[in-house]
């Protein structure tokens, strides 16, 4: 597979970048020999491999939360208000309703929300 090779300041760490991006749910293994050598020509005592699955997606971080309303903090707001969060990426919405709740400051009940989503650009 083509791709770059670099080092860390120490030379200790080596990182493969590869030209293209990976293959969906494809296994991949990476081999090392003992054709690695040291600086002073000694060959790597513990030659091997180790194997990865790539995901189906190259989306592989999840969404982050990226704005609130009203601000964490805020004072004297509205009764009239309806809170919301905006996330960096659509988010699936049957995971909502278990992981979002509103609840009063003093551990007072937790209402379940009823949301109508929307994808901020």
């Amino acid at each position: 597979m083509p791709g770059a090779f670099t080092y860390s300041t120490n030379d200790e760490t080596v990182t493969f970048t590869p030209s293209t991006p990976l293959t969906a749910s494809t296994v991949y293994t990476v081999n090392y020999t003992a054709q690695i050598t040291d600086t002073v020509g000694n060959a790597l005592t513990n030659p091997g491999n180790f194997s990865f699955t790539t995901g189906t997606s190259t989306r592989t971080i999840g969404p982050s939360v990226t704005l609130v309303d009203p601000p964490n903090g805020t004072f004297n707001v509205g009764l009239n208000i309806k809170p919301h969060v905006s996330f960096s990426e659509p988010v699936n919405e049957l995971t909502i309703p278990a992981a979002l709740s509103l609840s009063y400051e003093n551990g007072g009940p937790a209402f379940p929300p009823r949301l109508r989503l929307r994808q901020t650009a």
